[in-house]
């Protein structure tokens, strides 16, 4: 299952804050499916506001529960959230599992510098399988299910590929937030 997370940064007016600004990758509420008539969507994940309005999230969050944050369906895109499992990293990859299904995939270096790949594996041996689709971000979370990290693939001319945006399990980590929160991810509690 693909869940339906803001493709970009969204701003709003909400209530008496004024302006805010929700982050992209954010999560929103479809229990209603597919719906084609459902043009807007409740916001249903809520940690942003701790970082973005330290002073003010558990009043603002009290209220986004209370009388929702709608997005439209124009701002959403869909997400595949993984969790970490293991590193492979004689094969210079990393693989992760789906959160609410059996998929696991994983993340391995790109002959183009800065550049990661993502691929399904096979059920038997984990060997790469097929490449993750383009129109979907992938998104790492943590032992709580938060989304930390995220990447997403673009089709180019040789496959499809990713900028690197954090660091494999066996790289050697610097002292930056993005990877300290990758060092917790892995050395944490895995699945």
């Amino acid at each position: 299952m693909l869940f339906n997370v803001l493709k970009e940064d969204y701003t709003v007016e909400f209530r008496n804050y004024g302006t805010i600004e929700i982050p992209k990758g954010t999560m929103v509420d479809c229990q209603s499916g597919e719906d084609p008539d459902i043009n807007y969507f409740p916001v249903c994940e809520f940690d942003w506001l701790e970082k973005g309005y330290p002073e003010q999230s558990r009043t603002m969050m009290a209220d986004a529960i209370e009388y929702g944050i709608l997005i439209p369906r124009d701002k959403l895109t869909k997400a595949l959230r993984l969790r970490f499992v293991y590193d492979d990293s004689g094969n210079c990859r990393d693989i992760y599992k789906a959160v609410n299904r059996e998929i696991r995939c994983c993340r391995m270096e790109s002959r183009r510098e800065d550049k990661v790949e993502w691929f399904t594996v096979t059920p038997d041996w984990e060997e790469p399988d097929c490449p993750l689709r383009t129109d979907i971000l992938i998104q790492i979370v943590d032992r709580d299910g938060k989304a930390i990290l995220s990447e997403q693939q673009e089709k180019t001319p040789d496959g499809s590929v990713s900028d690197k945006t954090f660091p494999f399990s066996w790289e050697k980590p610097q002292a930056t937030q993005q990877e300290e929160l990758m060092r917790h991810l892995i050395y944490g509690d895995n699945i």
